[in-house]
């Protein structure tokens, strides 16, 4: 890893999270105020801005929960791979994917044991049907783009 680059995604997380609690107050502070400047219906403008803050917020928790799947991947997924194939080299234990799309993986090439199958019915039936085959095929749609 290039030494420059090594602490790139730490400084960008500080500088994110100082701008946004810097500048997030006068952002909502403005937007209370705006419609009464531009002559705006006060109703619809306020209903408009607090739809894309919720769809904005569950966007973060979509994001977050993501991010934490795929690190929990990276730290239990060769736990996981021992313990539903006896398949090597899976995508269990690689940072870029969450552990539904290896689930998807194996399931897609057929290589889960019974533990294995146990698991993914059980992500499947929390997430909704079909998830982690989903979740597989997704990433192979998004790697060809």
């Amino acid at each position: 890893m290039d030494r420059n680059k090594k602490y790139v995604a730490i400084i960008e997380l500080l500088a994110a999270s100082i701008l946004f609690y810097i500048l997030a107050p006068f952002g909502f502070f403005l937007n209370f105020f705006l419609p009464i400047f531009r002559k705006l219906n006060y109703f619809d403008f306020m209903q408009r801005f607090f739809i894309n803050l919720y769809f904005g917020i569950m966007f973060f928790f979509h994001s977050t929960a993501l991010n934490l799947d795929k690190l929990g991947n990276v730290i239990i997924g060769e736990l996981i791979e021992w313990v539903v194939t006896t398949k090597k080299n899976t995508l269990f234990g690689k940072y870029q994917n969450s552990i539904s799309q290896a689930f998807g993986f194996l399931i897609f090439v057929k290589r889960l044991n019974k533990k294995g199958i146990y698991f993914a019915k059980i992500i499947d039936y929390v997430f909704g049907k079909d998830h982690c085959i989903n979740a597989y095929l997704n990433t192979l749609f998004h790697m060809e783009q």
